[in-house]
């Protein structure tokens, strides 16, 4: 019930295209022919092992078929860059890195509810990366902090690049502000982006809860007390990115 798709070897020795089409291609002539053996959708003939692939289920190309990792898992990575109050004018914004080639275009995001905060989700591969948001293309660049949390600074003789980092192992949502780093919000919690009377009545109904792992546990000893009361006090009116 299933035909192989070559259009991976296309120009390869076994194949010949024609009308759009990719296909096996073997010529007879007074003698028997041995096809031998290949792998499937391959020329080759050293297959790889069936039982490796990727074994994470919340990737894109999970194989529920392999036993051991190789390390080939894709992942749905979200970005998300809060441009209000930026010091310019901009009608497009992207996100560029070591996963896209720093193409400029590849990657664009958006805003369809107008809210200020530009974003579109993309699969990645497994694997470490630097980025930065741009806009315009490259007509403005993100000026980031040397030495900031989320950042790797190298220098290449007398240039100085400072880049966003991104560790890709699992589903992400990369949230922020332009030029930025990424502000860990525990105070927030009922998880609306801001911490207001909201989350104290939520701390306010969970008090005295023995818990562990808790949203209202702010300060994460266990139990819903003062400690986070006074915690969520000192935070209110952050806005969480």
């Amino acid at each position: 019930n299933s035909a192989e798709t070559l259009d991976q070897v296309q120009d390869a020795d076994c194949t010949v295209s024609v009308f759009g089409f990719t296909n096996r291609t073997v010529t007879v002539g007074t003698a028997n022919v041995d096809m031998g053996v290949v792998c499937w959708e391959s020329c080759e003939a050293n297959c790889p092992d069936p039982g490796l692939g990727c074994t994470d289920p919340t990737a894109t190309n999970y194989s529920a078929a392999a036993t051991t990792d190789d390390g080939s898992c894709k992942f749905l990575v979200t970005f998300k860059v809060d441009m209000n109050g930026v010091p310019f004018a901009f009608n497009d914004a992207f996100v560029n890195g070591s996963f896209n080639g720093w193409c400029g275009s590849c990657n664009i995001l958006t805003d369809s509810d107008n809210d200020g905060i530009w974003e579109s989700t993309f699969e990645l591969n497994n694997g470490n990366y630097e980025f930065l948001f741009t806009a315009n293309t490259w007509d403005f660049i993100e000026a980031m902090t040397d030495g900031s949390s989320c950042t790797n600074t190298t220098v290449d003789g007398s240039n100085t690049f400072i880049n966003r980092t991104l560790t890709v192992d699992g589903v992400i949502e990369y949230e922020t502000a332009w030029e930025a780093c990424p502000v860990s919000c525990p105070s927030d919690i009922t998880g609306d982006g801001v911490v207001n009377i909201d989350d104290f009545l939520a701390l306010n109904s969970a008090f005295g809860n023995v818990c562990s792992g808790c949203p209202a546990d702010i300060t994460g000893d266990g139990v819903v007390n003062i400690d986070d009361f006074l915690a969520l006090n000192s935070a209110f009116g952050t806005v969480c990115q």
